[in-house]
């Protein structure tokens, strides 16, 4: 976005920027339905001190929020996986690597004990993003069903439009639906993949994940990250049992991966 810091602190609209808004709509979630939803930000060591800095704004907000902060590998050689001598500095390992380092925090740990279940991921710069709770009571009543199908992981999508070319789209590899990143295509199939009538869908990046079962994969060392060759970051495979909702089309920035089972349900 040509952004020099985090984001989350660029000014949007009359001067509130992407985690005023954010939190605006968490403080009237948790108003309109008596609840207590915290706000849960994972920073790299590019944006953890400026991001320190802009919640001392918010110390006596009503919304409880809690960071982490996201790994980061040596940079490597493409040809070997090897790092590279001398050092050159770090990368930061992506989105997919919510999973792993919210467990390492604490913080998934922490969320089980106070009962909570489901966790919601968002991009902070996709204000389309919400709880939606028609998505929620559908997760709880698959949960609470006789056959007893529990949904581990949601991924809201929408049908893909030439604006969204270069964002993620589903395909089907090994039986499995997975999400395909630009940056793990050959150059001259790039205008394939650009095709909204060869890849119709959109990912989001608005995830439901079961914390139960984050914290299990974790556990068990059963989450792996596929390294791209590109300085888009990495991409977390996990193979579970899913699901993708189709939204609206809005505009959503970047995205990071998981791959499995999952159906397509109408919404």
């Amino acid at each position: 976005m040509g952004v020099q810091g985090p984001k989350g602190l660029m000014e949007v609209r009359d001067d509130n920027t992407f985690l005023d808004l954010t939190i605006q709509q968490i403080e009237h979630l948790n108003k309109t339905h008596n609840c207590d939803v915290p706000l849960v930000l994972m920073n790299s060591s590019l944006t953890e001190e400026d991001t320190q800095r802009s919640l001392q704004r918010y110390s006596h907000c009503s919304v409880k929020i809690h960071t982490f902060l996201q790994s980061r590998y040596p940079l490597v050689r493409k040809d070997t996986m090897l790092p590279l001598l001398p050092p050159a500095g770090w990368a930061l390992s992506g989105h997919g690597d919510v999973y792993a380092s919210l467990c390492r925090s604490g913080l998934a740990e922490l969320f089980t004990e106070q009962g909570k279940e489901i966790l919601f991921i968002s991009n902070m710069d996709n204000l389309g993003a919400s709880v939606d709770l028609h998505i929620l009571n559908q997760l709880l009543q698959e949960e609470s069903s006789a056959s007893g199908g529990r949904c581990d992981f949601l991924m809201e999508v929408t049908d893909r439009t030439r604006a969204d070319v270069r964002g993620g789209t589903l395909i089907e590899l090994d039986g499995k639906l997975q999400l395909l990143e630009i940056a793990q295509v050959p150059k001259e199939h790039t205008d394939e993949f650009m095709s909204v009538s060869e890849f119709k869908i959109f990912n989001t990046n608005n995830l439901w994940v079961s914390l139960e079962c984050v914290r299990r994969l974790v556990r068990e060392h059963a989450v792996h990250m596929e390294i791209i060759a590109s300085s888009q970051g990495t991409v977390i495979i996990i193979s579970n049992h899913g699901s993708s909702i189709a939204i609206p089309s809005g505009s959503v920035l970047e995205n990071k991966v998981v791959s499995g089972n999952l159906c397509v349900l109408d919404h």
